[in-house]
């Protein structure tokens, strides 16, 4: 496999993200029984103010968008989420490498990195757990699906 790069994104790349997203999370809707899942009810204009408001990081092999996450802030802490990989290359640490770029680039204030991932998703927390972070809280999000909120520090 080529070498993955990773990027900031912007608006401009609004469209390709969100086919990315929609990709990744269908796994995540099948586990629960639904498509109202935030990753998939989100529209493409709701994605290009995200774009705008929050730290977006894309990865990319070759020219093509295989996945991304995004890092909003609430004080010290750099809320993680839309972390995803275009099904096709899912398992090949292109979500870990995201995860750990947008690490990287979130502001120095972020001292505490916060996330939520589906209670049934086995792999994903498998692979946070493996990244540092640490179950803190349980809570269910509007469509009564449960999350598992963890946590790592900077």
């Amino acid at each position: 496999m080529d070498a993955i790069t990773y990027r900031r994104l912007g608006p401009e790349v609004a469209g390709e993200l969100l086919t990315v997203q929609r990709a990744a999370f269908l796994s995540e809707a099948r586990a629960y029984g639904t498509l109202e899942i935030p990753p998939l009810t989100e529209t493409l204009d709701d994605l290009r103010r995200e774009l705008e408001s929050s730290l977006t990081i894309g990865a990319f092999l070759g020219r093509r968008l295989v996945g991304a996450a995004r890092l909003t802030l609430e004080d010290e802490i750099g809320w993680i989420s839309r972390v995803g990989v275009a099904p096709d290359l899912q398992g090949k640490g292109i979500g870990s490498g995201v995860l750990e770029a947008l690490e990287a680039a979130a502001p120095s204030q972020v001292q505490r990195f916060q996330l939520g991932a589906g209670a049934k998703s086995a792999s994903n927390i498998a692979m946070y757990e493996a990244r540092g972070y640490r179950e803190i809280s349980r809570t269910f999000d509007s469509v009564g699906i449960e999350l598992v909120i963890m946590a790592r520090e900077r």
